[in-house]
Parts: structure tokens; sequence; C-alpha cells
């Protein structure tokens, strides 16, 4: 009996201890694992070892960071653990080394696969300043990895409490398959000239709360990928940033449902969007739902498009302006409701769904915001493909630009027209079309009757149409005299239609002939498209550019033909997101991107798109040309690309030319300050009137970078083509005739 009673109390003393044991954390200080905390020394590898300390000890345990500042490089902390496991850095700060070059991965703290996950306090200082300033892997053609501060993967009920995530070189915060988690009292913090730095980025997860907390930022605040389900954002102050974004949605295969999101009791200041559903337009672009989002009791603070449905997003010619096709993502169940505020954009709230699956079951309730921008004027509340049902008080009123007046149409009936200069001004109360299917409008022949620069100009409309007609200026005897061009004389010669500060616009079916000079001249002409359009002029016909393109955002031209004197197609500067499909080209100087840097304070041109072209018997294919001198000015010219591109006895197919200067206009003593980066010439055959069938002739100054070639086929009858590039070092793919840079370059001669 005594020896029982000795082993019964051994056994109930063994588990005492071990009762006690799991009832008091085992304790991970970092300091332990030889963590300095000095600012100095790389606390990193000690940290992961403290981590995995605590995460094989008994549970519950805890890995401690004690008040101080650790340097730390990249990090993996990896589940399972055996239990709860806490990470407490109340008054710790952590920093990430500054220099890109030392992360070889995609996150600076990563931490994956556990069930349990506590973390309270801390500032995370992702140290991202001289990332930014050098704008890199962004608009380079270095190819590096950007770090996100941290990365969350596949954690389960978890808590982070109390902490701050800095100066990201990337999106702060990452979340991926981290099921019912909880954020609350969490600080945001970066400058809004910080790239990319999202707050949240949220995806393939279900069931997660953010309460509490304060976002500024360069990016979105909070951007929900696909797969999001079940989340909720409440008492979250964001700005500066771009907001609170629901996708982009629709870019890529298999994309899993957005379902059940609340974003309530929030305040957005300063951002460039408020709440925001983005979706991907295009024939490229794929199927998906967004379902159950919900936007309430939320304040706008001087916020620019507070509230946006945008089914056409496509920045940066990203979807390859394939806007014919609209975008496959339905959306529904989506209510805004008590949103007020101040807007710094006309269109406070627009709700643009897509025509291939219209938005269903939208409601609006309760909105007052008040346009606070430039020129004054009340706010304007935009639909389209979709019918919101309206509850409470609404200002703007709901849909109204959309109702507000039917649409109007102007007809000239089949015949023919002489007309002297018009001038065609807006805004109008709504949509209006011009139909003259059949007419024919004539401008005077005579050079004196013009006292502008136009004949025909339409400016300040959204939702212009304008359908069929053949409009000749008459422009044969300007061009015999050679008037105004090569004389003393000054006189104004006009252009057959200029079109100016033109928004939402639609051309079809007309025909421009004989213009006396530009054919068609855009200036601010946001988001229009031209089909099938025609523009005639023969060979000899001085300064007839049958399209320029200027100081606009969004240009779409298809399906069209185009004979002229001079550029097909010439792009000035501010030209941004234009797409030119199915175009044919020729007589005239093929389609030019400049000339750039004439003149001070040019805009970037920036995502230019050619694609599916054939030129005939032009002087120059496809070319990219700056000024050089000292008196020519810097600038920059940004994804430019050609592709599938025929060319039928041209001079010159192909050709970047940074030392343009005609007629001895300029002194080249100093290189072009122009920088080109992001070219590239794919897919492009056919026969070249020259041996110089490729220059790539850049800037000594200002190289250019991230050119690519592939699949160039350009043969010369009268012997071999040459390739010959200067301050150049492209890309190459695919088989190319002529072979790419095979030698050094020679003087330019430019036709």
């Amino acid at each position: 009996m005594g020896n029982d009673s000795s082993i019964r109390v051994a056994v109930f003393c063994l588990f005492l201890m071990r009762l006690i044991a799991k009832n008091h954390a085992i304790i991970v200080d970092v300091k332990t694992k030889g963590a300095k905390a000095d600012g100095k020394t790389d606390d990193g590898p000690a940290i992961v070892a403290a981590w995995t300390a605590a995460c094989a000890a008994e549970p519950p345990s805890s890995l401690v960071l004690p008040p101080g500042t650790y340097l730390a490089s990249s990090m993996v902390m990896k589940g399972p653990c055996k239990g709860p496991i806490e990470i407490k850095a109340t008054g710790a700060i952590l920093k990430a080394p500054p220099e890109l070059e030392k992360f070889k991965t995609d996150s600076w703290i990563n931490i994956e696969s556990v069930d349990k996950l506590t973390l309270t306090g801390g500032t995370f200082d992702g140290q991202g300043q001289a990332t930014w300033a050098s704008n890199r892997c962004h608009d380079s053609e270095k190819t590096c990895t950007i770090p996100v501060n941290l990365r969350l993967s596949h954690l389960t009920n978890s808590m982070f409490k109390d902490f701050t995530s800095a100066n990201s070189k990337n999106f702060h915060i990452a979340l991926w398959g981290c099921d019912n988690s909880k954020f609350h009292n969490i600080t945001i913090d970066a400058p809004a000239n910080s790239i990319n730095t999202d707050g949240f980025h949220i995806a393939r997860l279900t069931g997660l709360n953010i309460t509490n907390s304060r976002i500024r930022t360069g990016d979105d605040c909070i951007s929900f990928g696909d797969g999001s389900k079940n989340v909720g954002i409440e008492k979250l102050t964001c700005g500066p940033g771009h907001g609170i974004s629901i996708g982009s949605l629709g870019k890529y295969p298999n994309e899993q449902p957005v379902q059940g999101v609340w974003i309530k009791n929030c305040t957005i200041t300063g951002t460039v969007n408020g709440v925001r559903i983005k979706t991907w337009p295009g024939a490229d672009s794929h199927p998906g739902t967004a379902s159950d989002l919900h936007f309430e009791d939320i304040i706008m603070d001087n916020v620019a498009n507070p509230i946006l449905i945008d089914q056409e997003y496509c920045p940066n010619n990203a979807c390859k302006y394939q806007k014919t096709a609209p975008s496959k993502v339905k959306l529904s169940n989506v209510s805004f409701k008590k949103i007020k505020g101040t807007s710094t954009t006309k269109c406070a709230v627009k709700l643009a769904c897509s025509s291939g699956a219209p938005c269903d079951n939208v409601e609006v309730a309760d909105i007052n915001l008040v346009f606070k921008g430039a020129g004054g004027g009340a706010a304007t509340f935009e639909c389209s493909n979709v019918k919101p049902e309206v509850g409470g008080q609404n200002v703007p009123p709901a849909c109204a630009a959309c109702a507000a007046e039917p649409p109007s149409s102007l007809v000239l009936p089949p015949g023919t027209y002489l007309a002297s200069s018009m001038v065609m001004k807006g805004p109008c109360k709504g949509p209006i079309e011009i139909k003259a299917t059949g007419a024919i409008v004539k401008a005077p022949p005579e050079l004196e009757k013009f006292k502008t620069d136009s004949w025909i100009n339409i400016e300040s409309v959204d939702k212009l149409t304008l359908t069929g007609g053949t409009f000749d200026g008459q422009g044969q005897a300007t061009w015999a005299s050679n008037r105004c061009h090569d004389s003393e004389k000054t006189c104004t010669i006009p252009v057959n239609l200029r079109l100016s500060h033109l928004k939402n616009s639609m051309f079809k079916d007309f025909t421009s002939a004989n213009s006396k000079n530009f054919h068609i001249a855009l200036w601010g002409c946001d988001n229009s498209k031209f089909h099938n359009i025609t523009i005639d002029a023969p060979a000899n016909s001085i300064n007839t550019d049958g399209f320029h393109i200027a100081r606009l955002t969004g240009l779409n031209i298809t399906n069209s033909r185009i004979r002229t004197g001079d550029d097909c197609i010439s792009f000035g500067d501010g030209s941004k997101n234009v797409g030119i499909e199915k175009l044919t080209c020729g007589p005239g100087h093929g389609i030019s991107i400049g000339s750039l840097g004439k003149y001070p304070n040019e805009q970037p041109v920036q995502g230019i798109w050619i694609k599916n072209c054939t030129i005939i018997g032009s002087i120059n294919g496809v070319r990219i040309k700056t000024w050089p001198g000292a008196d020519s000015h810097p600038g920059t010219a940004s994804d430019l690309h050609f592709e599938d591109i025929i060319m039928d006895k041209v001079g010159n197919p192909i050709l970047i030319d940074q030392e343009y200067c005609p007629n001895n206009a300029c002194k080249k003593t100093a290189p072009s300050k122009v920088k080109l980066s992001n070219v590239s010439f794919k897919k492009i055959k056919g026969t070249s009137t020259t041996k110089y069938a490729v220059k790539l002739v850049c800037s000594s100054v200002a190289p250019c970078n991230n050119v690519e070639v592939a699949d160039i086929n350009l043969v010369f009858k009268g012997g071999a083509a040459t390739f010959e590039c200067s301050n150049v070092k492209p890309k190459v793919g695919g088989q190319n005739v002529p072979p790419v840079c095979p030698g050094a370059p020679k003087q330019l001669t430019t036709l």
C-alpha cells in the first residue's frame, strides 16, 4: 500500500506539473537567440531562430521582441506550430534593409501555415523610400523583386493588433488564404508618392475583419483580389491613396468569386478614388462574379470619383485596348448607402457596368456628394448598363446625367453642301449624334475665306456620335501653290476636322478628303473611338496628316484606310493609351510618334499599341522621332508597341530617329533629351525600298531602355537589308531578317 501511495503521488505530481506548464506560456526572447537590437546588426536570423523555438514548444508559446530597434533581413516563419503562438513586439521597431538588392524573394516578413497566431504591437518599417524615388522595376528594363512588408499565407483563427507598417517597398500587408482572422487598431503609413504600396491586399480567403485602423499610402488603402469572401471593414480612415477597391477582376482565367464584402462607418480623405469596383474588358478578359458588396455610412472628404463602378478598367493600356468586347464579370447585389461629403471631380457617382453582363440589384440610398472642384457647378451621377433601385434623398439625383435629357440628333440628308467655317460647341444637355450618311460637305477652295485654323470645329461635348458623310476640304489649290508652307507669306491653313475636349465619343463610317492641312486633329479628346474611317488625299498634298493626336487619354482607331501626303497618324505630346488596329496606310509618311522635344514642358507619351496594320508605299513605316540640339527639351515616351504589321515597298520600315532635324531646322550640337523606354517591334514583315530596313538611332545622353525586337522579316529588293543600332541594346526574340544590330552603327540618313 505504501508503494502504491507513492506511485499515485508521483503520477499526480507529474500531471500537476504538466497542467501548470500548459497554463504558463513558453516565452522565447529574441535576445536569447543573439538579437542585438542595435539597429546595425542583422537580427533577422535571431528572430527566425526564436520563432522556430517558440513554434516547437509546448503550447501556448510567445516570441518576444523587447523594445529596441532591430535591423532585419528577410524572414520566413513557418508553421504549423504545436499550439497557439503570440508575437509580442510592443515598443520594438523592425527595419528592413533599404537596398533592394538584398531581397531575393517577394517578401520581407513571411508567416505561413499557422493556426491561432497573435501579433501585438511593433513598428515594421520597410524603408522603401529609395525604391520609390528611383521608380525601380516599375519603369526600367531591369527585372527585380520588390518585397511586401508582411506576407501572411494560410493562417487561420488569428489576431493582429496595435501595430504599424511603414514605408513598405511594395504592398504593406498581403493576405492569401487567411481564414477567420482579425486586424484591430492597425496603422499603415507611407507618403502619397509611394508606388504600389497598397495597405492591405486581400485574396482567396474567407472571414476577415479590419477595425479601428488608419491607412495613409500611395495606392489602394485596401484592394480585394479574387476569392475574397465574408470580409468586414469598419471604422477605417483612408487617405492619401487610391481609396478602397474591389478588383480589378477578370484579368486572369479561373478567378474565384468575390462574395460578401461590407465596408461601413469609414472616412476617406483626399484620395484618387473613394469606393470602387473595377473589372477588365476586352476579348482576352475572363468571366467571373462579385456579389453582396455593401458600402454604408462613409464620409468622403475631397475625394475624386467617390463612388465608382468601372467595368472598362484598363490602366496603361494593359488590356491592349481590346475594348471592343465588354467585361465578362457579373456584378450583383451591390449597395451604396449613406455616403456623403465632397468630390473633387464633377462626376461624383459613376456606375459604368458591362454591356455584356449588366449589373443586377444595385441599390443607392441617401447619397449626398457635393462637387468642390475648379469651375464649380453641380455634381453628376452617371449610369450605364444598370438600373439602380433608388431610396431616400440623393444629391446628385441618381442617374441624372443619363436620364435628364433624351439623346438628340443633327441630320444632314443626302446631298452636296458648300459650307464655310463652322464651330459647334458644347456642352450639350445630353448625348448628341450627327447623322450625315449620303451627305457630301465641301469647304470653300479659296484659302482667303478662312480666318481660323479649322474648317469644322467641334468642342466640349460628352457622348458625341458622328456617322457617315464625306467632308471634302478642296485643298488642291493650296497644295499646288505651296502657300504658307514654303514662302514668306503668313496665312492660316485650316484643318478639315478639329475635335477638342470631347469625351466618350464615337466616329464611324465617314470620309475626310483633300484637306488643306491635317485631316483630323484631336486635342484633349478622352475615351473616344474611330471606326471604318477613310482619309483620302494624294501623295503630293502638303502637311495633310490623317490623324494628329495630342494631350488625350484613351483613343481607338480601327478598320480604317488612310491615303495622304504626310503621316497617316502622328502623335504629339501627352498622347496616352491609344490603340490602332486594322489600319491600312499609304501613300504617306507612315505612322509617327513625335516629333518630341521641340517645345518646353511637353507631356509624356505613354501607352501606344499599333497592331495588325498594313503600310503600303510610304516614305516611312513605323517611326519614333525626337529633336536633338542645345535648344531641344527633355521628355519621355514609354510603352510603345508595334506588332503584326505588313510593310509593302516602304522606305525605312522601322525607325527610331533621335536625330530628327528636317530642313536644317535645328543644330545637332547636342543629343536629344527625350527618354524612350519599353518599346517593342514584333512580327513585322514585308519589303523595304531602302537598304536601311531597321534603324534604332537613340540618344547618347538618354539611351533607349527596354527595346524588344522579335520576328522581323524585311527584305530589300536591291540586295541585303541592314539593321542598324546606336545607343541601344535591344532584347532579341524569334527569327530576324536582317540580323539584329550585326555591326557598328552608321550615320543616319532620314527621308
